[in-house]
């Protein structure tokens, strides 16, 4: 692995994890206003498992786990470095998805607290939902790099013209960032603000 490559992948890791936690922030709020923190415990710890699984894509080669790497064509190693970015991008992108449904949730739940009884999503229900976007975003991934692998090779692109289709990849996912993060960042200060308004926080509050 080229230095660039240690320092992209450390980076896009060390992001994934702070959204980890954010993440996990936002989801115990919610299950704790739902009653259901007793699960949170395996979901922390699944999260924990994801993080060492993307050190361990994210840095393969660098500790030696080339079986991945030496089981592809040849043609096919000079993008696979962006191959493993992309897929730190698609993780980061998902995390993003996840963050402003459980934003939406707490919306929906804070809201509409006056409103006796305010129908929620079941746990089953929602674990489902979770599910589907996890596999939306992956499944998006592996079309659009199969696609983009099999014309490299099929049609002999230049390594440029690889490059340009991977680059495009990033441009998707930096479009979805600014819509997600967005989303969930009014969301949660629309909350906040009533939070606020109500009195339930102190003005020093960050």
């Amino acid at each position: 692995m080229s230095l660039f490559d240690i320092f992209s992948n450390f980076m896009a890791v060390f992001w994934i994890f702070v959204q980890q936690v954010c993440l996990c922030y936002i989801k115990w709020a919610y299950e704790d206003i739902m009653g259901r923190t007793s699960r949170m415990r395996a979901y922390m710890v699944m999260h924990v498992a994801f993080l060492a699984l993307l050190i361990l894509i994210g840095f393969d080669l660098l500790f030696g786990l080339d079986f991945v790497y030496s089981q592809l064509p040849k043609k096919t190693w000079f993008f696979y470095p962006r191959l493993k970015w992309n897929f730190l991008c698609t993780v980061m992108m998902l995390i993003d998805a996840h963050l402003v449904f459980y934003a939406w949730r707490l919306y929906r739940l804070y809201m509409a607290a006056p409103q006796v009884p305010f129908k929620t999503s079941s746990p089953m229900l929602v674990r489902v939902q979770d599910l589907v976007v996890t596999l939306v975003f992956f499944v998006m991934y592996l079309w659009y790099h199969a696609g983009m692998t099999n014309t490299a090779l099929s049609h002999r692109l230049g390594d440029e013209e690889v490059l340009t289709l991977q680059f495009f990849f990033i441009k998707i996912t930096n479009f979805f960032y600014a819509f997600f993060e967005g989303t969930a960042a009014a969301l949660l200060w629309r909350i906040y603000s009533r939070v606020k308004k109500e009195g339930l926080v102190s003005h020093g509050s960050a």
